[in-house]
């Protein structure tokens, strides 16, 4: 039972932090630029792909 409520509140708090991170990219474009330029070396950095990559989490 322990093993099934952890798996439970894993997979939920894991979507959450999905959704937020789609909304985000979607939200906040300036932010998620920033951020693609930086750790993922320009990778999907463009202003009309980000909120595309974002609704795509929803």
């Amino acid at each position: 039972m322990l093993k099934m409520t952890s798996l439970l509140l894993l997979r939920v708090s894991l979507g959450g932090l999905l959704l937020l991170w789609g909304a985000n990219k979607i939200v906040n474009v300036d932010r998620s630029l920033a951020i693609a330029e930086n750790f993922y070396f320009g990778f999907l950095a463009a202003e009309t792909i980000l909120p595309l990559a974002g609704a795509g989490r929803f």
